[in-house]
């Protein structure tokens, strides 16, 4: 229990938390509704996979009918896959269908010296996450929650299911790139939502059950990519058509109280705080509640203040947090993306692949749950030891044959790095999100989420370096480890509210222990 409550009085929202019920009904309906926008910002992203597969192709030959021929025609084994003749360029493709039937490849030829459109419409979201994070991270923090949602939300629906109207490849990237800028505005509100309605001691469940929901809409896009695998269009429609229900949100979902309180709408916070209390089987809190929270929660200075992505770096101890989240970001989101974008060290079959890379995703969900609130690993640590085992296993990946007798040690260690990186992003978000004070949360998440973006956008070209881009991550994730054992553990801690709580919070290095001063900075 917090210092707050032996005393008897409430001086932060988590207080009321601890006393009245940190994960009560009421709570985990909302919890569950701001969850399952997660199975459907993953089908936007991760659909990309199926819709713009490339298929095997080869050359149209002279004599051929396009209509009739078949991509493995008989005496056709050698023919080139760009060239007719050893230097034609070819005018017309064959492609082979079998597997997959259509794709944006096929139906404008994005092959040969058109591939690199492929790499072009698969950054296009990201570049435009980038936008997204820092446009609707600061309107969650001044608009709220709910509303940053909902506006996100029907930007989303209108921008995906036009993709399944495209005419040409220019018009589908402008699209797809319009995608990535609404899906950051679902993904931080959902998650900080989902953070602020939980008590301290169930902060661990509800930043990691939301990746379940993710997980789940993975499966959910391989199992329906499977089955719809001739016509891209219709899979794209049915990617986006889910969506508008989510605009139902707006009639019966509250705004985060945590948020109200700090934005001095008290009023407002009020009717969500007592729905809280009753369905924990508390008919009346305490006199003055919510005077009590206005007064030793946030403080005037800070209801009227409206903060941006630059106040993460004007205070020291903020300053250095957010430079080292910014990097962890860029590494771990580069490499999920393309753990997702390419299966090909784990199996020739795109689906099969995808599969097995969400399913094993599952497992370290489960994991990550059950060490990273156990008081001898916690965030920190957990992270420092799988971000270790990443970088070895992603360095030493290429240098293993993955024909004959080395194949199981090769298909091993491939497994093994995207578990441990799954598992480190997961944690990741979860750490990531309390660095960061109340008054900044939405933001600080968000503007990592736009940052990591840098990666995801790298990461389709770095696909073109085959197997060998793995050494460039896997360094990247050994310099990781160290620069997070600098960071503050946060578990079992109080979420700071304003600046000044997080600055009286200090990171240092193991060998810095000690010798870190604990005064504070004072608010700003």
């Amino acid at each position: 229990m917090s210092d707050s409550l032996q005393g008897g009085s409430i001086q932060t929202f988590d207080d009321v938390l601890i006393k009245y019920g940190e994960f009560g009904n009421y709570q985990k309906f909302i919890y569950i509704l701001y969850s399952c926008p997660y199975i459907f910002t993953s089908m936007q992203l991760m659909g990309w996979t199926f819709v713009g597969v490339e298929l095997p192709h080869r050359c149209l030959e002279p004599h051929e009918n396009i209509s009739t021929v078949l991509y493995n025609s008989s005496g056709l084994e050698e023919v080139s896959s760009c060239f007719i003749n050893g230097n034609e360029t070819c005018s017309e493709y064959v492609y082979d269908t079998q597997m997959i039937g259509d794709s944006v490849v096929k139906e404008w030829d994005l092959v040969c010296e058109d591939k690199e459109k492929i790499a072009r419409i698969g950054s296009s979201p990201m570049i435009g996450y980038l936008l997204g994070g820092i446009i609707f991270g600061t309107l969650s923090d001044k608009i709220g929650r709910k509303f940053t949602f909902l506006l996100s939300v029907t930007l989303l629906f209108i921008s995906s299911g036009a993709c399944a109207f495209a005419h040409s490849a220019f018009v589908f990237m402008i699209l797809r790139f319009i995608v990535g800028i609404a899906i950051p505005g679902i993904e931080t509100s959902c998650f900080v939502m989902g953070l602020e309605l939980v008590g301290p001691s169930k902060r661990t469940l509800a930043g990691l059950l939301c990746w379940f929901f993710e997980s789940m809409g993975l499966l959910t896009t391989v199992f329906i990519s499977y089955n719809i695998h001739d016509n891209w269009r219709l899979l794209q429609g049915i990617f986006a058509s889910p969506l508008i229900l989510f605009l139902l949100y707006y009639f019966f979902t509250p705004e985060s109280p945590r948020w109200l309180v700090s934005r001095g709408r008290t009023k407002e916070a009020e009717k969500t705080i007592h729905k809280i209390l009753k369905s924990n089987g508390f008919d009346k809190p305490e006199e003055n509640l919510i005077e009590l929270l206005e007064k030793n929660n946030m403080g005037e200075s800070q209801k009227i203040r409206h903060y941006t992505f630059l106040d993460l770096y004007k205070t020291p101890n903020l300053r250095i947090k957010t430079l080292i989240l910014n990097w962890l970001w860029i590494v771990l989101a580069s490499f999920y993306y393309i753990m997702l974008l390419d299966q090909s060290d784990l199996s020739s079959n795109p689906y099969l692949g995808f599969f097995i890379t969400v399913a094993a995703q599952l497992p370290c969900y489960v994991y990550v749950m059950f060490t990273i609130d156990h008081p001898a690993v916690g965030r920190k640590k957990s992270l420092v030891i799988l971000l270790a085992i990443a970088g070895t296993c992603l360095i030493t990946h290429p240098f293993v044959s993955s024909k004959g007798n080395t194949y199981w040690i090769s298909f091993s260690l491939s497994l093994i790095g995207r578990l441990s990186a799954t598992s480190s992003f997961t944690i990741l978000c979860l750490f990531s999100s309390e660095q960061f004070p109340t008054v900044l949360r939405g933001i600080g998440f968000s503007f990592n989420l736009t940052v990591s973006r840098i990666g995801s956008i790298l990461a389709p070209y770095a696909l073109m370096m085959g197997k060998y881009s793995h050494v460039i991550f896997g360094v990247g994730a050994l310099i990781s480890a160290i620069l997070v054992s600098y960071l503050t553990e946060t578990h079992g801690i109080q979420l700071p509210d304003s600046i000044k709580d997080s600055e009286k919070i200090q990171p240092a290095f193991p060998w810095q222990q000690g010798k870190k001063s604990t005064k504070s900075t004072g608010d700003v």
